[in-house]
């Protein structure tokens, strides 16, 4: 939970300071394990408390809205929902954010307020002002709750359980290790130079995983209905495959090919991975592209 600062020239409810009595507005906690990824988007439950007879009233009467805002602070990636109830379902694309998403919640004018005056405000602080509220103003906040995307482990775009990095005496382009924690990919310098250049294209982060993550995790998977699997089975990378195996309904006793696992656990990484590239070869080339697709 990250504490945020408010100060506004109008009494704001928030549980850092003192501008109501006896009221409260925050959000409930998210548990890592009721947050699923289907399709394209992660959905995360969201649902807030509100007790303010005033604020509540705003809100029935549409003068006042309860917003939710998503966060990425690695990709910037930012966006709004509006919360006609106490609880929501929030869509959030899965190829926009990395690594933590930060959500927060507030309470929103929807028009001019002429005289805003609530019985829960500090009498103390504010005595009977009747405030000029602006539409879109701010009336509430929460903390904001950070919720990292290795909750859902494999299907963040380069996964919590897996380490990508340099190692200039490899003799091949890539190698993967399974001994420890989390499974190390090596990559020759040159490689890695380039991972390292485009890993943080939006666009190209799932191609990137495909070409990365995916052939390293064919070959975590054939471990794990390996023989020696026991070797193995105390390992965080593992546990959080068997974890994501067990959520997908997927029994690697059955004779499924290890590749459409993989695929499936990675979100349907080969489809997404073809799309993103072919959405950056549009925005770069729509020339060209336009030419292929008539041919």
């Amino acid at each position: 939970m990250k504490t945020l600062k408010y100060e506004y020239p109008h009494p704001f409810l928030n549980k850092h300071n003192s501008d109501y009595v006896d009221c409260i507005f925050d959000l409930n906690e998210i548990s890592l394990e009721s947050i699923n990824i289907k399709d394209d988007n992660i959905h995360v439950p969201v649902s807030y408390r509100l007790l303010s007879s005033g604020l509540c009233k705003l809100i029935d009467e549409k003068t006042a809205s309860v917003i939710i805002s998503i966060y990425s602070p690695k990709t910037t990636f930012r966006t709004t929902e509006l919360m006609p109830q106490e609880k929501k379902i929030i869509k959030i694309p899965k190829n926009s954010v990395a690594e933590e998403i930060e959500i927060t919640g507030y309470i929103i004018a929807n028009k001019k307020i002429e005289k805003f005056c609530l019985e829960e405000h500090n009498k103390e602080y504010f005595g009977n002002i009747e405030f000029e509220i602006r539409q879109g103003d701010k009336l509430g906040g929460t903390d904001t709750i950070s919720i990292p995307l290795d909750s859902s482990e494999l299907q963040a775009p380069i996964v919590s359980v897996i380490n990508i990095s340099e190692d200039p005496n490899l003799e091949c382009s890539i190698q993967p290790d399974f001994n420890d924690d989390k499974i190390n990919i090596r990559l020759t310098h040159e490689l890695n130079v380039v991972y390292c250049n485009i890993k943080n294209n939006i666009e190209l982060r799932r191609f990137l995983a495909a070409i990365i993550v995916y052939p390293v995790l064919v070959d975590a998977i054939s471990i794990m209905k390996s023989e020696n699997k026991h070797e193995f089975e105390d390992k965080r990378w593992y546990k959080s495959i068997e974890r994501k195996l067990d959520k997908e309904n997927i029994n690697l006793d059955e004779s499924i090919s290890i590749a459409v696992i993989a695929n499936k656990i990675l979100g349907d990484i080969v489809k997404d991975a073809l799309l993103s590239f072919k959405e950056k070869i549009d925005l770069e080339y729509p020339d060209q592209m336009e030419e292929i697709e008539r041919e």
